[in-house]
């Protein structure tokens, strides 16, 4: 009889042990069922003209994200914005252009706009064309020597990346007697893409 009892004990506690590791084991099939969410990124960019530039025409800037193109222009007199203080990536663009070309500028000596992309997957991207538009009846140069321009682009990071690196925000000094043909050089449409899977 004892024996007995022995065995309907183990076959309970057998039985029990069963049911608890079959409930664990759905607990855990319905955690691996469910779809792991994509991670989202955040594009910063800004078009950047140099004030000095802006006295002979305007830059031109067109981006294309999901389908949407905004286009917009920055030209002498338009408001500014100051660089993105994420990342130190203001102080990263002035330290650069500062310590390059040996010149002394503040974000004062630039027309800013910023552009926020938010929820980016990493298959999506956006892409930003510029160029700049010399005006036709532009100032003349009259003294000799040469000036100095930073040449409009658009920087930025994803994700706390640099996307489109500083030394690409170039500087040029150019002789007086050869500013026109420069000018119109400038005119060339150049092109940036900005993608999470450059920040990876």
């Amino acid at each position: 009889m004892k024996n007995i009892f022995n065995w309907v004990l183990a076959a309970i506690l057998v039985c029990g042990a069963s049911v608890v590791m079959s409930s664990c084991s759905k607990d855990d099939d319905s955690d691996n069922s469910s779809t792991p969410q994509s991670k989202k990124y955040d594009v910063y960019a800004s078009a950047v003209l140099d004030k000095n530039l802006a006295e002979y025409g305007y830059m031109e800037v067109s981006y294309t994200c999901n389908g949407k193109t905004e286009t917009f222009q920055l030209k002498k007199g338009d408001a500014s914005e100051q660089f993105p203080t994420n990342n130190d990536f203001g102080n990263s663009v002035l330290k650069y252009v500062n310590s390059m070309y040996q010149i002394s500028y503040t974000n004062d000596n630039f027309i800013v706009r910023n552009i926020v992309l938010k929820g980016l997957t990493e298959n999506e991207s956006a892409v930003f064309k510029y160029k700049f538009v010399a005006n036709p009846d532009h100032p003349a140069i009259t003294e000799d020597g040469n000036r100095f321009f930073v040449k409009p682009n658009v920087l930025g990071y994803v994700d706390g990346y640099y996307t489109q690196i500083l030394y690409n925000l170039v500087g040029s000094s150019v002789k007086t007697d050869r500013f026109d043909s420069w000018l119109t050089s400038q005119g060339n449409e150049m092109q940036v893409t900005f993608s999470p899977k450059h920040s990876e």
